[in-house]
């Protein structure tokens, strides 16, 4: 007998973004304490494997640490002399590649670097992600534009989405 070969589902950038961020809603790093803090690190590293499982699953092709070179003017702005690292490339089925920068803070560098993608035609995501440590459940707002916060910081581009997660210490169940 032959084995079938799972078809590749059809995903476009934002149906795919869709399924990364439903698989980092899910992810659960246990109980945050004063006396056993989550660390930024521990965040980073649950949703970037959480990345590569969903770009597993759903046969895509995925690309981390991707080297690129600057432009003169963003090697002359933020004086580097060669170029920098983007997180993730990804290829969807569908549609150009997609750039995902993950952030805990505001950097204005990476932002920059999203900014330079989106030129050449990537599908750029800024992705934020928090730590509520107050312990008072609420939903992120990956679903909800944020960019209009942003906006208002000065991150103008409009070729650059913006997603945040925050990490919960308590569970809560979806509305959905």
């Amino acid at each position: 007998m032959f084995k079938r070969i799972p078809k590749k589902p059809k995903l476009n950038s934002k149906e795919l973004m869709i399924e990364i961020m439903k698989d980092i809603e899910k992810i659960n790093l246990g109980r945050f304490n004063k006396k056993y803090p989550v660390s930024k690190t521990r965040c980073t590293k649950a949703i970037s494997v959480s990345i590569e499982q969903t770009c597993k699953r759903l046969g895509i092709e995925l690309n981390c640490e991707v080297e690129f070179l600057f432009s003169e003017s963003l090697k002359k702005k933020y004086n580097k002399k060669y170029g920098g690292i983007v997180d993730f490339i990804i290829t969807p089925t569908v549609g150009p590649k997609v750039a995902i920068e993950l952030d805990s803070r505001d950097k204005r560098f990476s932002y920059s670097k999203l900014e330079e993608l989106s030129q050449r035609g990537y599908i750029c995501y800024w992705l934020r992600y928090k730590i509520n440590k107050t312990g008072r459940p609420y939903y992120t707002s990956y679903k909800a534009d944020c960019s209009d916060h942003y906006r208002k910081l000065g991150f103008e581009n409009t070729n650059v989405r913006i997603i945040e997660h925050t990490f919960h210490p308590t569970p809560f169940k979806p509305l959905c």
